[in-house]
């Protein structure tokens, strides 16, 4: 189905083409009314799907967290197999330490990683054998930025939480269920009164909605397949893991 920012510009296309090619049929002039009725309340579901303008840093923020989360990861593993005896020690702690975390940190969404992360440094901040072996291997400077990282992240997202909770709500569902629905009664009347009357003056306005209504449905056709796509790839890879360890508008505009 079309995004929400989809959506609305969709609507705006046909209400031109309405206007361009204006029929005298006062039943589809009636109906294309009805259509354009629903431009304002689209707007609103267009404004209120816009990102955030502080959604780049909180997902490059994420980024870091788990570039940092990496790098710690990296290095105690690396040291488990150091030749000194102190620091493969060490290594081991921190390597137990982090074994119950280990194959899922990196796949958390935000709050959940937010969670975790909080766990880690509250371990190495009260755990005393945790805390002596980051010490040990120079590795505390890594923690103390990861939970810079962490609490900059939540300071942001909770402001960002706090800024959209203030915006008007909008039912998106709702409005576009309603636009859809005298979208698919204007194009039946087209199309029908076009069939019925043999009348030429249809077709410069049926083709110019197909031309939107097609590039739209192939629009939504790709990103189905991609989904797919991606879906089958993530399966292979579980399964790989395991073994080795008309003008129609109904596909276009259905809502969510």
């Amino acid at each position: 189905m079309l995004h929400n920012d989809e959506h609305p510009v969709l609507f705006e296309q046909i209400c031109f083409v309405m206007d361009k090619y204006k029929l005298d049929d006062e039943r589809v002039n009636e109906a294309a009314a009805r259509v354009k009725s629903h431009l304002e309340p689209l707007k609103q579901v267009k404004v209120r799907s816009l990102r955030h303008e502080l959604t780049p840093a909180i997902r490059e923020l994420h980024t870091q967290r788990r570039q940092s989360l990496m790098s710690l990861q990296g290095q105690i593993h690396s040291l488990t197999l150091s030749t000194v005896t102190e620091e493969r020690q060490a290594a081991n702690v921190l390597d137990s330490w982090l074994g119950k975390h280990r194959g899922q940190l990196l796949s958390l969404g935000y709050t959940p990683l937010t969670e975790r992360i909080n766990e880690i440094v509250a371990d190495a901040e009260t755990d005393v054998n945790v805390s002596g072996a980051l010490a040990a291997l120079s590795l505390m400077p890594i923690v103390e930025r990861l939970k810079a990282i962490n609490e900059e992240f939540k300071n942001l997202s909770v402001q960002r939480r706090d800024e959209l909770s203030q915006t008007e709500k909008v039912d998106a569902r709702a409005i576009r269920q309603a636009a859809d629905k005298d979208l698919r009664l204007m194009l039946g009347l087209i199309e029908a009164n076009a069939r019925i009357t043999g009348n030429e003056a249809y077709l410069p306005l049926i083709q110019a909605l197909k031309k939107f209504l097609d590039y739209y449905r192939i629009l939504v056709q790709s990103r189905k397949r991609r989904r797919a796509t991606e879906k089958n790839a993530k399966t292979n890879v579980l399964i790989v893991s395991k073994q080795e360890t008309a003008i129609q508008t109904d596909p276009v505009t259905e809502s969510a």
